[in-house]
């Protein structure tokens, strides 16, 4: 095993599934439905996040993204206005996926009922990490990325929403988002970040293309789902398909959860 260290600029964004926790613990007796769901909705996070953004690591309920500063002021400037509307055709295709499986739902478990409970938050920070190689995989590190993860847990009463800090703010300065709204959050050990809150619309009013046709709510696309969560939930119920590590669920043991309420 080989490792080596690098420090470079980045701009650290993590993609949040809002009510995640809750969802996953209030609906153990469906779990299989509640793997399924939120399988399908990171997804669609990951299919969304192409170059410049490149994948660090999927945690539990976050997918950790990272976009490097290099290059000319030109070129940067370019990269950034490509970052920030990749995160809103992402965040409106969260939404789009998220009430496909809404529509589509047959099944009477509270996993499958309270699918309209869940929602994309994302971070947006810009500072440097320190790279660690370890073979063919990188890990970041370094204050920045700690600040990153931290914001995660901020005060905010909305559950779906991009929020900037200052540098994240002066980086896409030239994306226009005449709605941010400046506040500030107070991380642990960190001090006051000054932080501006920006809540796009997720309809077409963003002049961007739409994902899926409109007839989704067609017979045909509305069963593809149907399907596809039926046969997912039956083959982790007989153990064929690996189950998710829920890393931040307490006590987490498989072995303790049935299937039998789901269809």
């Amino acid at each position: 095993m080989s490792t080596h260290s690098q420090e470079k600029e980045v701009l650290l964004i993590l993609c949040d599934i809002s009510g995640y926790t809750q969802f996953m613990t209030a609906n153990r007796h469906a779990l299989a439905h509640s793997y399924v769901i939120i399988s399908q909705l990171m997804k669609t996070v990951l299919q969304h996040a192409k170059r410049p953004l490149q994948v660090a690591k999927l945690e539990g309920d976050a997918v950790f993204l990272y976009a490097l500063q290099q290059g000319s002021a030109s070129e940067r400037a370019q990269r950034m206005w490509q970052v920030m509307e990749m995160l809103l055709r992402l965040s409106r295709a969260f939404e789009t996926r998220r009430r496909e499986l809404e529509q589509a739902n047959i099944c009477p478990c509270e996993a499958c009922k309270n699918v309209d409970r869940l929602r994309l938050k994302i971070i947006v920070h810009s500072g440097t990490a320190l790279f660690h190689r370890i073979d063919r995989f990188d890990e970041l590190s370094g204050v920045d990325v700690i600040l990153a993860h931290r914001l995660l847990k901020n005060s905010l009463r909305q559950s779906q929403y991009i929020l900037l800090t200052e540098t994240a703010q002066r980086d896409l300065g030239s994306y226009p988002m005449a709605d941010c709204v400046e506040s500030q959050e107070h991380c642990e050990g960190l001090g006051t970040i000054k932080t501006f809150l920006y809540r796009p619309l997720l309809g077409t009013e963003q002049g961007l293309p739409s994902d899926r046709p409109r007839s989704y709510t067609s017979l045909r696309f509305r069963a593809k789902d149907i399907l596809t969560k039926i046969l997912l939930a039956r083959l982790a119920q007989l153990r064929l398909v690996r189950w998710p590590r829920f890393n931040n669920l307490p006590n987490w043991q498989p072995a303790r959860f049935n299937t039998e309420r789901c269809v």
